[in-house]
């Protein structure tokens, strides 16, 4: 792997995920606590970003159209 990608690797979501799965798999769960950190952080920074695009959506300031169907008509049936 080039220098730079072994260098960040870790920091990405796909690198800390192989590496728990591997120290799971072949060291009994040893060292796992800094790629958890890492897929937490990325898990936290995925979350707070779409909460951000919620909140700053653009509105159109437009109520948002029902959905076409066919109308009923209730009718009063007589005893």
């Amino acid at each position: 792997m080039p220098p730079f990608w072994r260098a960040i690797g870790a920091w990405l979501p796909n690198g800390a995920g192989t590496e728990v799965a591997r120290s799971i798999a072949h060291f009994g769960g040893t060292d796992v606590t800094a790629p958890l950190l890492v897929l937490s952080a990325w898990a936290v920074a995925g979350f707070a970003l779409a909460l951000l695009a919620v909140v700053i959506r653009p509105r159109s300031g437009r109520p948002m159209a029902a959905a076409p169907g066919p109308e009923v008509e209730l009718t009063r049936v007589q005893p």
